[in-house]
């Protein structure tokens, strides 16, 4: 009984040794400095502005020190601001990043079992990296975040690899949401180590995350690492793909990947993209995608004697257990590149087992393309309603009527992201509101400009109206003195976009390597 009475006293004793303190941001470095294990550092409600924390500390894995909001979502940076973390089993939680035209990092992650959760950064204009693991860091976590924006060049979350110790983070639970279209490369969402990094272990995990809209580039996370694994993420009417972009031995396994149909005009949202050694792409669900890489899986063909930045020959990987449903792409690519900027080796090794395949109703495609490499194995993949294609009728029957595997369930938007209600950024376009409705005045004026075919869209991130031709404006387009009050006009095209103001006046604005960002349709 005595010792009992003793072991209460010490658990009472250490819970009142903790503290919690109300700072301001640019008082928290001091805190930290101060603080022991267990206690919190709570930063009071406000909008602050150009404020650079510093969060050094050193807490237990049973006493980590946190650093939080007083009110999760009430704490807003906005401008030139930064949080470097660093130490060991910290905490933060609870802060909101809003608009910015910074290139610096927005959060820092260093050191040892630290967290950051129930946050979020909203910011169409701040360029830089917004989560970045770095060097050294290990065993960190990110979850139940929420990312909305980055229209400038850069990756929206960093993992560096270091080449000894192995990183070993974890990020899940976390809503990446959409990031509009770079135009060119260095748009991703997530990227996991380097091409110098490639050959480093990571052994990161990427688990129950939702991403949508993330239109940024081709390669929505980019995998130039080893050993990390992609699980039971489900990805929403994005333009790009998961991408084995450098490194081996990863695994891709439970995902759902969701597009928006096929036909002329959809959005280019893919699934698989596949280059490195010792892969495992195996039960996950592919449904409706348009096949931006080719194929809704595409494996890569190599360069001999690659760099670290080129492509490395695919070798040893397991193609298995996957669904295929509706797509309107050829579900396997089995070459893709082949023959294009020196890549001349096809893969190897590779088995390809038990998928499922259903093809659209209309404009199926055949469910297999591309030259098979050496040791190819195949067994027991089955589909309906389109030629097999380059497959071999051993190991893939086309029958009348397929029963889909159940494969779980795909992540939903009250399992991800903060506690609290995000505020909408002006990057927002999953919040759309009411269809416009385009003055008819308007839409002749585009229509004689352009073409017959113009599309109209609504921008509700720009609050403008968005018109695309086929072959886009050669010359200034009309006046449109109807268009509706406090928005404008654009036309976007070949050559850059058009944008038409109430007034009738009009400007070019270039365009960067592609056409803008995709934009919800409207009612004309």
């Amino acid at each position: 009984m005595m010792f009992k009475a003793l072991s209460a006293l010490l658990v009472l004793s250490s819970v009142a040794l903790a503290a919690e303190r109300t700072v301001s941001p640019k008082e928290v470095a001091s805190a930290a400095a101060q603080a022991k294990a267990g206690d919190t550092i709570v930063i009071a409600d406000g909008d602050y502005r150009d404020v650079v924390i510093n969060f050094k500390a050193k807490g237990t894995a049973e006493k980590p020190i946190t650093l939080r909001a007083l009110t999760p979502g009430k704490v807003k940076f906005e401008g030139d601001y930064q949080l470097t973390i660093e130490g060991e089993h910290l905490v933060v939680s609870g802060l909101f990043f809003g608009e910015s035209k910074s290139e610096k990092d927005v959060i820092e992650i260093r050191g040892i079992e630290n967290r950051v959760t129930d946050c979020a950064i909203v910011a169409l204009n701040r360029g830089g990296k917004w989560i970045h693991f770095m060097p050294l860091a290990q065993r960190c976590r990110l979850d139940h975040c929420y990312i909305e924006g980055h229209a400038p060049k850069d990756v929206r979350l960093q993992v560096e690899v270091d080449e000894k110790t192995p990183p070993e983070h974890r990020i899940d639970h976390n809503h990446f949401a959409h990031r509009p279209p770079l135009g060119e490369n260095g748009g991703e969402t997530m990227r996991l180590g380097y091409s110098y990094q490639s050959m480093f272990v990571s052994r990161t995990t990427v688990e129950d995350n939702l991403f949508t809209q993330c239109d940024g580039e081709i390669e929505i996370i980019s995998s130039k690492s080893c050993e990390n694994v992609y699980r039971h993420n489900t990805f929403r009417d994005c333009e790009g793909t998961l991408t084995l972009r450098h490194g081996n031995r990863c695994v891709v396994d439970g995902n759902f990947f969701f597009g928006n149909g096929g036909g002329d005009g959809a959005k280019k949202t893919g699934g698989v993209r596949v280059i490195g050694e010792d892969h495992k792409i195996v039960n996950n669900y592919f449904a409706k995608t348009a096949g931006i890489a080719g194929g809704v899986i595409a494996l890569t063909a190599g360069i001999p004697d690659s760099e670290l930045k080129g492509y490395w020959q695919i070798r040893k990987c397991l193609v298995a257990n996957n669904v295929f449903v509706d797509n309107d792409a050829p579900c396997l690519l089995l070459d893709a590149g082949y023959n294009e900027r020196n890549r001349t080796l096809l893969p190897e090794n590779v088995t390809i087992e038990n998928n499922t395949f259903v093809a659209p109703k209309t404009n199926a495609k055949p469910f297999v393309r591309g030259k098979e490499g050496q040791g190819f194995k195949w067994g027991g993949n089955v589909g309906s309603g389109a030629p097999r294609g380059d497959a071999p009728a051993e190991g893939f029957k086309i029958v009348d009527h397929v029963e889909l595997p159940k494969k779980g369930t795909p992540i939903d938007e009250s399992e991800v992201g903060p506690s609290w209600k995000v505020k909408p950024g002006p990057s927002t376009s999953s919040r759309v509101p009411d269809d416009v409705v385009l003055p008819a005045a308007a839409e002749r004026a585009i229509t004689q400009d352009v073409n017959a075919k113009a599309k109209v869209t609504h921008d509700p991130a720009a609050k403008s109206l968005v018109v695309r031709g086929a072959n886009g404006p050669e010359a200034k387009a009309a006046s449109c003195p109807q268009v509706i009050s406090g928005q404008k006009l654009a036309v976007a095209g070949e050559r850059g976009t058009i944008d038409v103001t109430s007034s009738g006046a009009s400007k070019i604005i270039p365009k960067r390597g592609r056409e803008g960002d995709r934009h919800l349709p409207c009612k004309a």
